[in-house]
């Protein structure tokens, strides 16, 4: 199965739902603490035009249903907290990072689409807890990094947050005419 890209058609669909400054995030940005939804938007999504950090200093806590789109690599080095009315949805051009520096205990909630390959570094001696979803173009790889306890189970992104339809072409004919 090939899942589609994440690239300029997506984003440009994406993108202009950032339509506050303060929801438009430079490349190399953390964000840390309570997030708060983004205002000024029919839909509430952040936009990074680089790599993002999450919890550089403390776990990350939505304030409600969210979208981050990240057109670099995202780090996460803290927990995110987020539950059903509070979740974040994450779409990564490049790769997700469990930092090899994060918490030895770590509960990661939310939904995650990459283009790359979602994977933690570095050994842990705690647990990690997934609650949410993981998709990513090049694999997934966890267990490395956590021998002790790992947790994953599933939860759905709100049905609020508009998801990209994950669809391909599998086959097609000619009826008349030319294929264009």
């Amino acid at each position: 199965l090939r899942f589609p890209r994440l690239a300029g058609a997506t984003r440009s669909f994406y993108k202009p739902y950032a339509s506050s400054m303060a929801s438009q995030l430079a490349g190399g940005s953390t964000l840390d603490g309570l997030v708060q939804v983004p205002a000024g938007s029919t839909v509430p999504v952040y936009y990074c035009a680089g790599d993002l950090t999450l919890g550089g200093s403390s776990a990350v806590t939505p304030g409600g249903p969210m979208l981050i789109y990240v057109a670099g690599t995202l780090t996460i080095r803290n927990s995110i907290t987020g539950t059903g009315n509070t979740w974040i949805v994450f779409l990564v051009e490049n790769d997700v990072i469990i930092d090899a520096g994060s918490l030895d205990n770590l509960a990661i909630n939310g939904t995650f689409i990459a283009n790359g390959k979602i994977q933690a570094l570095g050994q842990h001696s705690g647990n990690l807890a997934v609650n949410g979803s993981l998709i990513a173009g090049e694999g997934i790889d966890l267990a490395d990094a956590w021998k002790t306890r790992r947790t994953y189970l599933y939860h759905p992104a709100p049905d609020s947050l508009p998801l990209p339809h994950l669809t391909e072409l599998i086959e097609y004919t000619v009826l008349q005419g030319k294929f264009h």
